[in-house]
């Protein structure tokens, strides 16, 4: 029965899950894996960027349901992106079948090993790993210039919603999301 579920699940309601709360993370998620890959520790970043985006949720939207981590703290066990990694894989926004622990390390190898004369660490893959237009948006969701937002909510802007929508409706074109 399970597998049957999981097809029409899928089918009617690709790239979504019971424990996701809101859509908004698939916007923040990008540019948090893009700073962290700029680190010589990028798990620890990232999970410690996901707890600033919990911080800053709670900030600006203090009454919301559903923001992962706000009772849990320091104690949290399920970061965002475990929780969204499915949905920005789907939604070709991270462009690697992977899990986040070994695109992490991959980010990780960046500052290991010996430089190549064109300047690229071995082993490193040089490929573009998250969409561009998706950390873009990030981005601008996180930050107001340079500095880091201090109150986020889960209000779409309308760039990101039609951003979304044209995901879903690219990817799974015959899905009710894309209806």
């Amino acid at each position: 029965f399970g597998l049957i579920r999981s097809h029409y699940s899928d089918l009617f309601f690709p790239a979504t899950n019971t424990i996701m709360t809101h859509v908004r993370y698939l916007v923040f998620l990008p540019s948090l894996l893009e700073v962290a890959a700029e680190t010589s520790h990028p798990e620890r970043q990232f999970n410690e960027l996901q707890d600033k985006v919990c911080k800053a949720l709670k900030k600006g939207a203090p009454k919301a349901n559903g923001i992962i981590g706000a009772s849990a703290g320091a104690d949290l066990q399920r970061f965002p992106a475990e929780i969204y990694w499915s949905a920005l894989q789907e939604l070709n926004i991270v462009r690697r079948k992977t899990s986040i622990r070994r695109l992490l390390n991959l980010f990780k190898k960046r500052f290991s090993g010996p430089v190549d004369e064109e300047g690229v660490r071995e082993g490193f893959e040089t490929e573009v790993l998250l969409d561009e237009h998706a950390v873009e948006l990030s981005r601008e969701a996180l930050y107001s210039g340079k500095e880091k937002r201090q109150d986020l909510t889960f209000r779409l802007t309308l760039e990101e919603r039609e951003f979304l929508v044209k995901r879903y409706r690219d990817r799974k074109p015959q899905s009710l999301f894309s209806y």
